[in-house]
């Protein structure tokens, strides 16, 4: 049951940093935007790291992967923050949603094989998850009314589908020996010191207008605190049984952001959409009555 509630917790704070990342991105870029985020994410998890006396192993391999997922989280990120600012949402952050299916594969050779009730539920939020992307528009109107291909949109949510697959298996992997927490701290680290380095080149080649203006910072900050929550939340959730169930649960972000997109950006979104946001509902149903029988 840890599984489906903190993996639940993971998607309502992420799909609400996904939609805050729409605007932010639209006006800053993703660089600038994701530099924010990262910085305010890492400085609440130092202060968190400090205030808890927070301990770290030495385990070469744990640490290896926890850099590896930081690397990942980094251009993950920015192929997801890039889509998210072409848009349309409904279909961006749909087909990211579907990186769970990638994760379970690559646990089942360890061993851990979710029960056919579980399968069942997992294949309801992917088909789900995939089915909101498929009846986005094949192509979108830009700000002065022209068509615009939907193509780069596709192909920059499904390089992100991947990476971030990637980013949260060797988190998970990492999280055995380190703990959640740290390997949080360590998977924002790492990106936080390649952004800076970029920042800084981008700078100097004046390819950049400068860093975050001071009126972006607030919604920035609110986005990097409900993005650190939400990170480590599917973490938390990531143990045993759980390692498979929380990342598909967390797949359900892509209807909260859907949701957030219709409300205020009054983006269409189709009966056919709803009716796939209501199969990711009842797939996360599935996992919770599962989780309190596992036997079945």
């Amino acid at each position: 049951m840890n599984g489906v509630i903190w993996g639940g917790i993971g998607a309502l704070t992420i799909g609400l940093g996904d939609f805050i990342a729409r605007f932010t991105t639209r006006a800053l870029g993703p660089l600038r935007a994701l530099f924010g985020v990262t910085l305010i994410s890492s400085l609440v998890l130092v202060i968190y790291a400090w205030a808890t006396d927070m301990s770290f192993g030495s385990d070469p391999y744990a640490w290896a992967m926890a850099m590896l997922s930081g690397v990942l989280n980094l251009l993950g990120l920015l192929c997801l923050y890039a889509a998210l600012a072409r848009g349309p949402i409904s279909v961006a952050s749909p087909i990211v949603a579907a990186h769970p299916a990638i994760v379970v594969m690559m646990t089942v050779p360890l061993g851990i094989i979710p029960t056919p009730a579980q399968w069942f539920g997992i294949i309801l939020i992917l088909v789900g998850a995939m089915a909101v992307g498929a009846q986005g528009r094949h192509s979108l109107n830009s700000e002065d009314g022209q068509k615009v291909s939907i193509v780069p949109t596709l192909l920059l949510a499904t390089a992100s589908m991947f990476l971030i697959a990637g980013r949260l298996f060797s988190a998970q992997e990492a999280s055995v020996l380190l703990g959640p927490g740290q390997v949080t701290l360590i998977s924002r680290l790492v990106p936080l010191v390649l952004l800076t380095l970029a920042i800084s080149i981008a700078l100097i080649r004046r390819q950049i207008p400068g860093l975050v203006p001071i009126k972006w910072w607030p919604l920035v900050s609110l986005h990097g605190i409900i993005e650190t929550i939400g990170i480590a939340a599917v973490l938390i959730g990531s143990v045993g049984i759980g390692r498979a169930i929380a990342p598909v649960v967390f797949s359900a972000f892509t209807a909260v952001t859907v949701l957030l997109a219709r409300i205020f950006l009054k983006e269409k979104v189709s009966l056919g959409q709803w009716g796939a946001i209501l199969v990711i509902i009842a797939g996360i149903s599935v996992l919770a009555v599962a989780a309190q029988n596992p036997a079945n």
